[in-house]
């Protein structure tokens, strides 16, 4: 099962059930097909809030609002960076839909809020009589009391979420009365004279229900997100409004606290029943829900065996055909009908639990094993997803999605399974990526240090003060920040959960003399994108045998091609890589290139493809670390292949003023002396890095580390080596003539 594929066969279908002329979507298939006949009654007649609230959760969790989305109408396409989605290119706009939904007066959003109608028009109203019976059946009387809200600022927050600048400052007030009516409701339903319910209170089934209780902490996870959204964008409250806030925040915490404990207890509850074979308290979808409630707040309880013991049953709980038994949590409508969980929502709240977007980035080894032993789960309810998946012939096209697995209702496509489906298979896709990844970077014992998910600035003071510009002339600190960091954070900014590189910020060969500190900044690079650091050295290529060097090469280019976000460094890999022509140049024979080529200069071939197929996945930043760029076969060093090359020669002027001062200031709160700085930048040319800090550092003691240092590699390098690496550079003239007089300075000053 190709779960990409389906994610983008079921948002097409999605689509299908969406009315771009209402900015909302129809209930099912059948509400739709009514509803074409005479659109401007059928609608609002037929609008059921949760079912659009699903799907604009579907449709921001692939990614059709973010700011990278591109429309194309001629293949009637739209594409997101990872994903092409049929017919996708004429869905409403965030701002549309938001405007559907709070309406469009902004003197009217209080009084007429689409959705404040909703709470209080589709209430459910039951007689005494039939009220006290569910209430003897032990069966919840109103769940959209709580269902809706939750769905709701869920939707929001989506919606809000792709927005920047003005577009979203418009929002606040919007949001802010959200907000304020989702939790006056919450409370409604989740206190009893005026106070929060007791924990005894929210023991009883027949006021509370797993999923109520799962609902009302989703409520109060997604209002924590939105207020933290409005702070983030400037919202200005009045004294009275703060402290009606202030108030709020503190009854949400108290009812957060409750709730956790709860859903925790009636996790260790299903677990003890479950123990008992045959036991009629147990339900997996019980399960599932006070697993997920219970996990929206990070705490002890994801890390704890007892958690992974909970995915371990709602996987076993599944049945052969991929669904799961209906169990208990079901409720009647006040028609009398029944509801029941569907298979594919309890999947979802099983992915939820155990996958969160942060894991294609970092993570920890317990937090892919819980994903590992949930994907089968996830696989099964893919496979009978694909296997149910129906095409309903309308009046005025095919309609096409999934009814619930409780009724399996032929030629009908429900919206709310549907969207469920959409965020299934697109959590499925990204799981199995991010498995895949972790046990790649594992068999290369990747540097997982470097790996953060957290955000990042995108104005780069943190990169220049950790690494020092180490030549005015190449400016190499500033090249890597421009094309190759910066594009990533921005994507990041943007909430983009696969955050590729930019098309010209894919790979770059790093070459200059020896001990310019290569391999300090490769660390420093791949931290700053917040990246694992993959090295790769001879050994993993030669690891078979020479003999089998093509079929390891294979191997260990397919795995690359298979992870994300990740830097990739061939350290050393000179031989790999080497021009196929002999190599005869007097200067590059003295810095030790054998005119004589041995068996691995013959890979150099097969490495061209393989480059290039890294290259197009656009999936790691890769990059090759060399002393002699000129022994770099030429085919490898073109543009598309390696988009730039960065030349790190040992630290200018400027930049051991720097080191130095650094150093110093690692034993001392007091700055160095203008004129000790003058003095150490001379007596330190050619330096490496971390031997001018490490001056810096004796000189603040009175000492000095001139004697243990040995320029003479240098010398040769400024003297015979560096024209030669810049002849075939992709430097300017003006930068070559300025970097070949200042070799010539320096190598008559180092002798």
């Amino acid at each position: 099962m190709d779960a990409k594929r389906w994610t983008e066969t079921a948002t097409s279908a999605l689509l299908t059930l969406w009315d771009n002329t209402h900015h909302s979507t129809w209930r099912d298939s059948r509400t739709r097909d009514e509803g074409r006949k005479d659109p401007e009654v059928a609608m609002p007649k037929n609008y059921f809030p949760t079912a659009t609230f699903t799907a604009i959760q579907a449709f921001s969790a692939v990614g059709v609002w973010l700011p990278n989305a591109e429309r194309k109408p001629k293949r009637a396409e739209l594409h997101t960076s990872t994903l092409v989605i049929p017919n996708g290119h004429a869905l409403s706009a965030p701002a549309q839909v938001l405007d559907a939904l709070f309406g469009t007066d902004p003197s009217l959003y209080s009084e007429t809020l689409r959705f404040r109608r909703l709470f209080i028009e589709k209430k459910s109203e039951l007689g005494s009589e039939a009220k006290k019976k569910l209430v003897e059946l032990g069966q919840l009387t109103d769940r959209r009391l709580v269902l809706t809200p939750a769905r709701l600022l869920r939707a929001i927050d989506a919606l809000v979420g792709s927005l920047t600048g003005d577009a979203a400052t418009a929002q606040l007030p919007r949001v802010r009365v959200a907000i304020d009516v989702s939790t006056e409701y919450l409370f409604e339903a989740m206190m009893r004279d005026g106070a929060v319910r007791t924990e005894a209170d929210l023991t009883r089934p027949d006021l509370f229900t797993p999923d109520r209780l799962f609902y009302a902490a989703d409520v109060l996870w997604s209002r924590r997100r939105l207020v933290d959204w409005l702070v983030r964008f400037g919202e200005t409250r009045t004294n009275d409004d703060a402290a009606k806030d202030a108030q709020a925040d503190a009854t949400a915490e108290t009812l957060r606290t409750r709730l956790q404990s709860r859903l925790t207890a009636l996790l260790e509850h299903q677990m003890s029943r479950r123990a008992v074979p045959g036991d009629p308290e147990y339900d997996p979808a019980t399960l599932a829900f006070a697993l997920r409630g219970a996990s929206l707040w990070a705490g002890p309880l994801p890390k704890s065996p007892f958690f992974g013991a909970c995915v371990d049953a709602i996987v076993r709980a599944q049945t052969p055909d991929g669904t799961w038994p209906a169990g208990l949590s079901f409720e009647y409508t006040a028609r009398g009908d029944g509801f029941f969980t569907p298979s594919v929502e309890i999947a979802l709240l099983l992915a939820d639990s155990v996958f969160e977007r942060r894991l294609l980035v970092e993570y920890t080894p317990h937090e892919i094993a819980l994903l590992e032993a949930a994907l089968p789960a996830l696989r099964k309810c893919g496979h009978y997803l694909t296997q149910t998946f129906q095409e309903v012939a309308g009046e005025d096209g095919s309609v096409k999605g999934w009814s619930s697995d409780r009724l399996r209702w032929p030629s009908l496509a429900e919206t709310w399974i549907t969207s469920h489906a959409v965020r299934v298979f697109h959590t499925l896709w990204l799981a199995e990526r991010a498995v895949a990844r972790a046990a790649t970077l594992a068999s290369f014992r990747a540097d997982l240090t470097t790996a953060s998910a957290a955000p990042k600035p995108l104005d780069g003071k943190d990169w220049e003060a950790a690494v020092v510009e180490a030549d005015a002339i190449t400016t190499p600190r500033a090249k890597l920040w421009k094309q190759f960091i910066l594009p990533v954070r921005e994507a990041a900014a943007a909430q983009e959960y696969l955050r590729c590189p930019s098309e010209k910020g894919v790979s770059f060969i790093i070459y200059g003399p020896p001990g310019s500190g290569k391999t300090f900044l490769m660390k420093e690079f791949a931290g700053h994108l917040g990246w694992p650091l993959v090295s790769l050295n001879p050994g993993h290529f030669i690891e078979r045998g020479l003999e089998l060097i093509e079929t390891t090469s294979r191997a260990i280019f397919d795995a690359l091609k298979a992870v994300d976000h990740a830097v990739v460094f061939f350290d050393e890999c000179d031989e790999l890589f080497r021009e196929r022509e002999p190599a005869d140049a007097p200067a590059v024979q003295a810095a030790g290139a054998a005119s004589n080529r041995n068996i691995l200069s013959f890979v150099t071939a097969c490495m061209l493809p393989k480059l290039q197929e890294l290259h197009d996945e656009r999936r790691v930043i890769f990059v090759v670390g060399t002393n002699f760029l000129a022994n770099i076969d030429a085919a490898i060093r073109r543009p598309g292949r390696f988009d730039a090359l960065v030349l790190l020669d040992r630290p200018d002027d400027v930049a051991r003023a720097e080191l130095l001062k650094g150093g110093w200031a690692k034993g001392t709160n007091s700055p160095m002396p203008p004129e000790r700085v003058s003095e150490l930048v001379k007596s330190t040319a050619g330096w490496m890095p971390k031997e001018v800090s490490e001056e810096g550092r004796a000189a603040q003691k009175g000492a000095s580390i001139r004697e243990e240092v040995d320029t003479g590699d240098y010398r040769e390098w400024c003297e015979k080596i560096g024209p030669r690496e810049i002849k075939d550079a992709r430097l300017k003239n003006e930068q070559k003539d300025k970097l070949e007089l200042r070799w010539k300075d320096l190598a008559r000053t180092l002798k």
